[in-house]
């Protein structure tokens, strides 16, 4: 029987910025213990708007829902699309 070799992410990093209620929002909490079921150490909620950043070692990046409008602007004044980028 062949072994099937499961790679369990070591950062993930959830957005809020745009989230009602950021980082105690239902829907933020429900994702935070989705990945804790994966076996997910490390988890970081990020908010942009207070200036937070991801870190470098992220390796699963999780944006919230909430206003697009809100979170592009944020996301263009701290430059997190150039980050994502690079």
């Amino acid at each position: 029987m062949q072994k099937i070799c499961i790679l369990t992410p070591q950062v993930v990093s959830i957005i809020v910025t745009a989230s009602e209620g950021k980082k105690t929002n239902q829907y933020v909490q429900l994702a935070v213990s989705q990945f804790i079921t994966l076996d997910v150490k490390n988890i970081n909620l990020i908010d942009l708007e207070l200036g937070e950043v991801v870190p470098f070692n992220t390796t699963i990046l999780y944006v919230s829902g909430g206003n697009t409008f809100e979170l592009m602007h944020f996301m263009r004044e701290v430059g997190f699309i150039k980050t994502i980028e690079n």
